[in-house]
């Protein structure tokens, strides 16, 4: 991501602007990652520009998504095991 380019060059603004290009998507059109990436990103460019308010804002963004997706991962594994544990009842 140019970005990431752009803030690791101290160049804020400019890495602003290219994430402005990913907000201006659909929802739909982008994996979770990638907004949670974008909420983090956002978050450290504030910070490094004094704008402590912003900062925050898109550090709970990015904490609320992945707690989100930590959810989700773990429903997914009690689903795996369930479906484990059921498996090894049948073949019993």
């Amino acid at each position: 991501n140019i970005a990431i380019i752009y803030f690791e060059k101290g160049l804020y603004y400019k890495a602003i602007k290219e994430l402005a290009k990913i907000n201006n998507l659909r929802q739909n059109q982008i994996s979770n990652f990638t907004w949670q990436s974008t909420y983090e990103l956002y978050s450290k460019i504030y910070e490094k520009l004094h704008q402590y308010r912003k900062s925050l804002e898109y550090l709970h963004k990015y904490l609320k998504l992945e707690q989100q997706l930590n959810s989700q991962q773990q429903k997914t594994n009690i689903n795996k095991l369930q479906l484990k544990l059921e498996t090894m009842h049948i073949d019993e």
